[in-house]
């Protein structure tokens, strides 16, 4: 018999909210056309890529801010 995982009430951990989701996308101009033109959201300029990350944008809210990382290299298996 396997012990069922203790549920704990959402209420009981104080969130108020998030601040930030970050994605990972494969196609950075696809992904951000999606937000400007389906969401009506505006980001941050496209950050070019390191080499540790590639290009890059930020896409905000009034209070919440989505991350979006170009990374076509781990899509490509």
């Amino acid at each position: 018999m396997t012990e069922q995982p203790r549920k704990i009430p959402f209420e009981s951990l104080g969130w108020l909210g998030f601040h930030h989701v970050a994605l990972v996308t494969p196609d950075l101009d696809a992904t951000i056309l999606f937000y400007e033109n389906t969401l009506g959201m505006h980001s941050s300029p496209v950050y070019p890529a390191t080499s540790q990350r590639g290009r890059n944008v930020s896409r905000k809210t009034r209070s919440r801010q989505i991350y979006i990382d170009s990374c076509p290299e781990r899509f490509n298996m």
